[in-house]
């Protein structure tokens, strides 16, 4: 089966500027317009095929999802674009990188592959601000008009 990407979310809230971190080499032109590019990406265990050569790019910016039923590979794709594990054929950059090749991943990048990884005690906006915090970034990445900016 292949997967698909959710088309065209709302813009993130607090991703407008992307902080500067001395010591980082600026991403090309190209990889500026291309968050994520997927180029026919695949993976196999064994004789299971779980992403059948799916290729699409995300602007920065976007909230994006996948879409399909259990098994489809959603959960597979995120782990190869994050490098968790390895395509089998194909390739996918973040910013023009592989994910493992970025200076400060998380400052590029965040994802949730399994909601019973955030703490049982925080909202999801305490998760992100913990985040950020850890990951030296301010807490205006976090905040937006829904957010609890008081706290």
């Amino acid at each position: 089966m292949k997967i698909g990407a959710a088309a065209d979310a709302p813009r993130a809230v607090g991703q407008e500027h992307w902080p500067h971190t001395a010591g980082m080499t600026p991403a090309p032109k190209e990889a500026m317009k291309q968050m994520i590019k997927a180029r026919g990406l695949t993976k196999r265990y064994s004789d299971k095929l779980a992403v059948d050569q799916p290729t699409f790019t995300v602007e920065p910016g976007r909230i994006t999802g996948f879409l399909g039923p259990n098994g489809a590979g959603k959960t597979t794709a995120m782990r190869l674009i994050l490098g968790l594990d390895r395509p089998t054929g194909g390739s996918v950059t973040v910013r023009g990188k592989e994910f493992s090749q970025l200076a400060y991943p998380m400052r590029e990048l965040g994802a949730l592959l399994d909601a019973k990884a955030i703490h049982g005690g925080r909202s999801a906006y305490h998760h992100l601000l913990c985040l950020a915090r850890t990951n030296g970034l301010p807490r205006t990445r976090v905040g937006g008009p829904w957010s609890d900016e008081s706290a």
